[in-house]
């Protein structure tokens, strides 16, 4: 089988079609869109690790204007060099005149009123915010998290943080606060794992540090 960046597209969507062989004795899984199962598409991607998997945090055409907004005088950046590191997944870099920063699309996603962006010179700092902030690490599982004492303490996520509810507005306050009590997070868990096993995921979702 070929490899191609079609192919690669399709796993990054994790979007999987389901085909029961004539006979119903075998379940073959296939990729979206493709003739190809699951078990091809993995040998094809690491096959041909030049080929960057597109990020499923590629910017829509609203939240492009919205970075630009906040950035004037910035485009998108047009770089030649290596941008294998795990965070460009999770970022856009654009560039102006005399600089490169990578905008953190997380951040942009939830509406943060403020988008973090760090110098494009090097990946720590990004790192470091994803960690953080988002609870999003290297996926490889080849390094560890970091540690508090090396500045790797994450800030809590909230419910009021995902729905953008003011902690400093009463009104909202309250609203974050009923929605907290009403969070059975015992029905949730097993919710994820009647999901899970119903359609056939890998049980990688559920190691996510964020849940």
């Amino acid at each position: 089988m070929s490899n191609s960046p079609e192919l690669l597209y399709h796993i990054i969507l994790t979007v999987i079609d389901y085909h029961l062989e004539p006979s119903g004795a075998k379940r073959s899984i296939y990729i979206f869109g493709t003739h190809a199962t699951r078990e091809d598409a993995k040998d094809s991607s690491f096959k041909d690790p030049e080929v960057r998997q597109p990020s499923a945090w590629a910017p829509t055409s609203d939240e492009e204007r919205r970075i630009f907004r906040v950035w004037k005088g910035f485009t998108l950046a047009e770089r030649s060099k290596d941008t294998l590191s795990w965070v460009w997944n999770y970022g856009v870099e654009i560039q102006s005149k005399t600089s490169r920063r990578w905008i953190c699309m997380p951040c942009v996603r939830q509406k943060t009123p403020t988008l973090q962006s760090c110098e494009s010179k090097g990946t720590q700092n990004a790192e470091l915010h994803l960690w953080k902030a988002h609870g999003y690490w290297d996926p490889s599982g080849r390094r560890s998290t970091p540690s508090e004492k090396k500045g790797g303490k994450r800030v809590l996520a909230s419910i009021s943080d995902f729905m953008n509810l003011k902690r400093s507005d009463p009104k909202e306050q309250v609203l974050a606060n009923r929605l907290i009590k009403r969070f059975d997070r015992g029905e949730f868990q097993k919710l994820i794992v009647n999901w899970i096993v119903e359609s056939q995921q890998s049980f990688k979702p559920v190691e996510h540090p964020r849940l």
